[in-house]
């Protein structure tokens, strides 16, 4: 009977045992469950966090690149405005006019004429245009030079026309007069400007 027992014992023994291994085992699966769903979670906020950073960080590239480009815009802006003097403010333009002339050994005379409406025009403005004739006289490498230099002026200036006169007096002088027109920007609108 002892032998029996000790049997019985035995097997209550391995039966407790395997039981509790089985519970064992079973709470390590749950820990390792939970364990996985934490590390997908951190997973996820670190995917997050990461998504967040990029796109901050694509946020102030495209904001950094509309700072960039307001810059040049009002850079534009800027050079046109000065490219457009106010009707009645052409003193610099034809100043430089002037001045080119006296660096290329060049004797000029300029003739302005009246502004007129222009036929570019765009919410109630109209720009004007003013007819320019420069009458030149120097040597011919000089008026060529000369021509060159206001053709590339930082202002809206068109060369219309270019008349040509030599002295067969003076071999290699000649006289030019050269017909333009320079835009320029009202200082009214075009509802005013026609009344």
């Amino acid at each position: 009977m002892a032998s029996l027992l000790d049997k019985t014992t035995f097997r209550i023994r391995i039966i407790r045992e395997s039981a509790l291994i089985l519970v064992v085992i079973f709470a390590t699966y749950l820990i390792n469950i939970q364990l996985r769903v934490q590390i997908e979670q951190t997973d996820a906020a670190i995917v997050s966090e990461n998504n967040l950073y990029g796109l901050r960080e694509y946020h102030q590239e495209t904001f950094d690149l509309l700072e960039q480009r307001l810059v040049a815009m009002k850079a534009i802006t800027e050079r046109i405005d000065k490219a457009l003097p106010a009707t009645e403010d052409i003193g610099d333009f034809l100043t430089i006019l002037s001045t080119y002339g006296a660096k290329n050994g060049v004797v000029v005379n300029v003739s302005v004429g009246t502004a007129a409406i222009s036929t570019i025009q765009k919410d109630g403005v109209a720009l004007q245009t003013i007819a320019i004739a420069i009458d030149v006289n120097g040597e011919a490498n000089a008026l060529r030079q000369y021509i060159n230099a206001i053709e590339h002026l930082p202002y809206f200036f068109a060369i219309s026309g270019i008349d040509e006169r030599r002295d067969p007096a003076k071999p290699g002088f000649r006289h030019l007069v050269i017909a333009g027109t320079l835009w320029t920007k009202p200082t009214q609108t075009l509802t005013q400007m026609q009344q």
